[in-house]
């Protein structure tokens, strides 16, 4: 037999043991990842049998394929059964750990009861205080040192005197400016709705009826006094004072009420928003022909309020 017929042959013989080892692989698949069976390391040692005879290591690519298949299955099921494997054999018992330590400290049992030494506790305490790592507790040095007031106690007591002269020293002049300037507000919104009111008795009285409300709080000459006069105007529909109607145009109008009617109006509050656009405020002014305020124009007064009051 020639040279080139041998090789032929090995290489045929190469490749069916190469099938064969990746059929069974593939085949035998839980007898490899038992943990009891040694099929996964006698498959590793048939082939590097099959190179140490020559069969494998040559260049053809089809063997080449079959090399990586195997090599690869056997990978796998390495990986696989390594997995399996349980490496916490040792189980941590608390029961078992339990007597160990009623042993170790030399517990008397009486009946169901345990009992120990009146020092065992310090003795387990030094023991196993190497195996925790803390800071050593503040000890008087030889005894020498007096113990003082606990420093918990004294911290509460300076918040307490810092608090005492907090409230003794009164606001500071941020809160007393702050006060000041909103007790200043209040008064001139109060002095606006007295003078207000005081305006719409004395023109229902001139006309004896009731005042068109628009004629009443819209200034032509300024658009934010309009929405000031309907601010101030609401203070008096919420407190009674006034009361704001529609007439038989369904028109809003404006007239003061009586004593007994006011007191009636303040247990019956009704209010409702009532908003104006600068749009809207020319429109009234040119709708209601409105060439002068009833309501004086104020040279100075408190910040504007919003377009949208309650009335």
């Amino acid at each position: 037999m020639d040279r080139a017929s041998t090789n032929d042959a090995r290489t045929r013989e190469a490749r069916r043991n190469l099938r064969s080892l990746i059929h069974d692989t593939e085949r035998n698949r839980h007898e490899y990842l038992n943990p009891e069976s040694d099929k996964l390391c006698s498959t590793l040692l048939k082939s590097d049998d099959l190179y140490e005879n020559g069969l494998l290591g040559t260049t053809s690519c089809s063997e080449k394929v079959l090399e990586g298949k195997l090599l690869g299955n056997l990978s796998v099921l390495g990986k696989q059964r390594a997995q399996k494997l349980k490496t916490d054999t040792v189980v941590f018992d608390p029961t078992e750990f339990a007597e160990k330590i009623v042993t170790y400290l030399g517990g008397n049992r009486d009946g169901g009861d345990i009992t120990f030494a009146p020092d065992v506790w310090t003795k387990l305490g030094e023991e196993v205080s190497p195996c925790f790592r803390g800071a050593p507790p503040l000890s008087p040095l030889y005894g020498s040192f007096v113990r003082g007031e606990p420093v918990k106690k004294a911290v509460v007591e300076r918040r307490k005197k810092a608090n005492e002269k907090e409230i003794t020293r009164g606001p500071t002049n941020a809160e007393e400016l702050r006060n000041f300037a909103e007790l200043a507000e209040e008064e001139t919104t109060s002095r606006e709705v007295t003078k207000i009111l005081n305006i719409l008795k004395r023109e229902y009285r001139a006309s004896n009826s009731p005042l068109c409300y628009f004629e009443f709080v819209v200034n032509p000459e300024s658009f934010s006094q309009t929405i000031e006069n309907i601010f101030y105007c609401s203070f008096l529909v919420r407190d009674g004072l006034v009361i704001v109607s529609l007439d038989d145009d369904k028109l809003p109008v404006i007239q003061p009420c009586e004593e007994g009617a006011s007191k009636k109006k303040k247990l019956e509050q009704n209010q409702l928003a009532f908003s104006i656009t600068k749009p809207q405020f020319k429109k009234c002014v040119e709708t209601f022909k409105i060439t002068s305020s009833m309501i004086p124009t104020r040279s100075s007064g408190p910040s504007q309020p919003a377009a949208s009051q309650p009335l």
